[in-house]
């Protein structure tokens, strides 16, 4: 039970006691006039105004002190029922900006992942890998994102970057043609940080980080992905372990 329902029901007992309160002062009072001049003729006129101006002294000031007390409460009622109104609208206006917020989010995140798409898309002619003995140019994939999903390439970037002598030359190969993926990132994994705070939960935040994680990894394996980027994305949390070189 909420305090405010708490207040609301403690002033109807005690608004209902003091109505009751005056009902037994006047039969009190009545009763007490009976008893004590109950044995008079009750016929005439004059004995029952005194019996009238006798129960209206004592009756009346307890009436009139239980109706303003019962005024008080009334209006202690009301304003409680006002304030809790009053709040209830506002904690639904608050959701309601809190889904709008979110709804212009999860817009500006869908238009980040069209452009991912058709980043993803744009062909590649050529890759520099490490064949074991050299540098070499393949053209095993015909799309950024054949190459960035396949765990084929994911493995020779790793095998590349274990050769300090060729690492750099590599990674200056790869930096063009990742380039704007890696901005990408940086955008998509701000508008997810600030989605998952806004909604309190990181479900649907992790929902897009999932589908970013092969592009994550493999320009990860590369040595070129930006530092935010890897922060926001926790393996661990997005059970993507098995993508990650063991």
């Amino acid at each position: 039970m909420s305090d405010d329902q708490k207040d609301i029901d403690d002033s109807v007992t005690r608004a209902l006691f003091i109505a009751g309160s005056s009902y037994v002062v006047a039969v009190i009072a009545l009763v007490a006039y009976v008893i004590r001049f109950g044995k008079r003729e009750w016929g005439d006129v004059d004995q029952w105004g005194l019996f009238g101006d006798f129960l209206g002294g004592v009756v009346n000031p307890a009436v009139g002190i239980a109706t303003a007390l019962l005024v008080v409460f009334t209006l202690k009622v009301t304003r409680t029922e006002a304030h809790r109104t009053r709040q209830q609208l506002d904690d639904q206006l608050n959701l309601l900006r809190k889904q709008h917020r979110l709804g212009e989010m999860l817009k500006r995140l869908d238009g980040a992942m069209d452009e991912w798409r058709r980043l993803m898309e744009r062909p590649v002619r050529r890759l520099v890998i490490y064949n074991g003995s050299q540098l070499t140019e393949v053209s095993t994939w015909q799309t950024l994102g054949d190459a960035i999903d396949s765990e084929q390439f994911r493995n020779q970037i790793w095998a590349t970057v274990a050769v300090p002598a060729e690492a750099g030359k590599a990674r200056a190969a790869w930096e063009p043609i990742v380039n704007d993926a890696r901005h990408l990132l940086h955008e998509i994994a701000a508008y997810c940080n600030a989605y998952e705070v806004e909604a309190g939960n990181r479900t649907v935040a992790d929902y897009y980080r999932r589908r970013l994680a092969y592009g994550v990894l493999t320009i990860d394996a590369m040595g070129l992905l930006p530092v935010t980027v890897r922060n926001a994305m926790d393996f661990e949390e997005l059970e993507v372990r098995s993508l990650q070189r063991s």
